[in-house]
């Protein structure tokens, strides 16, 4: 019986190009609220594309 090397998280990582906290991120969800939040104010972003993100929160 032949041992494969092991081959650590960080390793893996390295090899990926990504951090090693992203191999250990458990992904939240949502709540609904807060993505119908962005979305509007995506929507926004979108309809004004000149106006900034201070002169959004005054409408």
């Amino acid at each position: 019986m032949t041992r494969r090397p092991v081959v650590t998280t960080h390793r893996q990582a390295k090899a990926f190009c990504i951090s090693g906290c992203t191999l250990h991120y458990l992904p939240r969800s949502v709540p609904p609220q807060s993505l119908s939040l962005n979305r509007r104010i995506d929507e926004l972003q979108h309809e004004y594309l000149f106006v900034c993100s201070r002169m959004l929160l005054d409408d």
